[in-house]
């Protein structure tokens, strides 16, 4: 990624800054902000592995100190849904 290629949108989702569109996943990512105070940004992304071991039904357990630390359970897999 490139910094042209991040966006900035307000919280009902209207871009501020960037030159990209907004995800169809900009509402979802916007009521995280609403009900979650403590979060202060928002990553939409499309890991190779990641999406590779979810379509495989997978779970991502944590195998280094730090996972452990942020994702104990490990990486759950939730049914498929289309986006937006």
């Amino acid at each position: 990624m490139k910094a042209e290629d991040f966006i900035i949108v307000d919280l009902d989702g209207n871009k501020v800054e960037g030159v990209l569109t907004p995800s169809i996943e900009t509402p979802l990512h916007t009521a995280i902000y609403r009900v979650r105070s403590d979060v202060n940004v928002v990553v939409h992304a499309h890991a190779p592995f990641a999406t590779a071991f979810g379509m495989a039904e997978i779970e991502i357990i944590p195998l280094q100190v730090e996972m452990f630390l942020y994702i104990p359970n490990g990486v759950p897999i939730v049914p498929f849904e289309l986006p937006g």
